[in-house]
């Protein structure tokens, strides 16, 4: 049974302690670790700070601030402690030895928060093949291990042999996860290609974890996603189509929310389903306005957004506006929406403006279609909406609205009168 598996089902078990080096954003790093651990049904009781400009290489802290977390420790029976930063192998041994408790670092707890709420085989796949990456350098033998090995420099022990088959099996395993996952990519490949036969628009909503993307998501659809008041609720990727309007479709895709410093084993994993987001014509950036740091969750997700080197428009969604304080306002410009996905305050507004943005795409135009060229038709109305048809002589009459980049295959059958 992993420690984390203890900690949710024995009841004295879920208090730990965490521990962060104090700078200038100490109480936002509080906050958030704190909210990580909820997350994950565990319980903050105690917190352990020093001030440095850096971590120290072997132990995180001082010695003798470690010395003084043991102490502390014991006295509170606290058996695991999370520290805010990813440690290294050297740090996490030592802590290890030295503090006698279950040693974590912030990855290691997202990575835990991943794995309880991955549902799909992909996002299962996806979380196993970070955690293991992650596990991989930290692998080390257990207390006795050593002393069991034989004499000399070149002795093959028992505990050596151990280790080398416990890496051994996590590169094979590492290596079928990367396979598998190649297969379930080319198999979004197909459906992705399917869904551009449609020539539907792709609105994506992307944002900081928590921010209200899946209520935001379930209003704009009518659908059903999982909603709940925790970080990383959810973590695969859903799309619906939706009529904005009259005969205007289009599809909504929800995804694993940004968190600050999103340990890189899990962006990497995720890299497959992240890069969908690239093939989207909007995007919605979700931000909780209620948020005191919400301009800093902006940021993180638009720093998100470039390293996949996005190039739709993208606007900045601020949800729950229901919950400001008076006299609080959100930022005004033509890519800033205030809403309440919740309530419903601002979502016609939202709709207009998506709705406006896909038009803007499209052309009005009158065509004849030939016939002889009947063929034709369904590529024409797959780049169309509220299209009206008409049979006349020698052919069809088409009048509606046509998307202006495929003027191309509509331009040569534009009727002149």
């Amino acid at each position: 049974m992993t420690i984390m598996t203890k900690m949710m089902t024995e009841k004295n078990e879920n208090k730990i302690a965490i521990a962060l080096i104090e700078t200038s954003e100490y109480d936002i790093d509080v906050n958030e670790l704190t909210e990580l651990a909820k997350t994950a049904g565990l319980e903050v009781s105690m917190i352990y700070t020093q001030k440095r400009s850096s971590p120290d290489n072997s132990t995180y802290f001082g010695s003798g601030k470690v010395a003084e977390i043991k102490e502390s420790l014991n006295a509170n029976n606290i058996k695991t402690i999370i520290f805010n930063d990813e440690l290294s192998s050297i740090q996490h041994a030592n802590l290890t030895d030295e503090l006698d408790a279950e040693v974590m670092d912030r990855t290691n707890l997202i990575l835990q928060i991943f794995s309880l709420h991955a549902k799909t085989a992909e996002g299962k796949i996806q979380v196993e093949l970070a955690r293991l990456k992650y596990l991989l350098p930290r692998l080390r033998m257990t207390p006795g291990e050593l002393s069991r090995q034989g004499a000399g420099v070149l002795a093959r022990g028992p505990g050596e042999t151990k280790l080398e088959m416990n890496k051994r099996y996590i590169k094979e395993r590492i290596h079928k996860l990367k396979e598998d996952l190649a297969e379930i990519e080319k198999q979004r490949g197909i459906t992705r290609e399917n869904r551009e036969k449609s020539r539907l628009p792709l609105i994506a909503l992307v944002g900081y974890t928590n921010a209200g993307k899946s209520t935001l998501f379930n209003k704009l659809t009518e659908s059903n996603v999982l909603v709940e008041n925790k970080l990383f609720a959810t973590l695969d990727t859903t799309v619906r189509r939706t009529e904005l309007a009259p005969n205007l479709f289009a599809l909504f895709s929800d995804t694993v929310g940004f968190i600050k410093n999103l340990p890189h084993h899990l962006v990497e994993s995720f890299k497959s389903t992240l890069e969908e987001i690239t093939y989207a014509d909007i995007i919605l950036n979700v931000c909780d306005a209620s948020d005191p740091q919400v301009d800093e969750h902006i940021k993180v997700t638009r720093a998100q957004l470039d390293s996949l080197k996005i190039t739709a428009k993208i606007f900045d969604i601020y949800n729950k506006c229901d919950l400001l304080s008076d006299g609080n306002t959100i930022p005004k410009s033509a890519t800033s929406i205030g809403i309440s996905a919740l309530t419903g305050f601002g979502m016609d507004a939202l709709k207009k403006t998506l709705i406006n943005e896909i038009q803007s795409k499209y052309t009005y135009v009158k065509l004849f279609l030939p016939y002889s060229k009947m063929k034709e038709l369904a590529d024409l109305q797959a780049i169309s909406y509220d299209t009206m048809l008409e049979y006349v002589e020698n052919g069809l009459d088409i009048s509606g609205y046509f998307l202006t980049a495929y003027y191309g295959k509509f331009g040569k059958l534009i009727k002149n009168d």
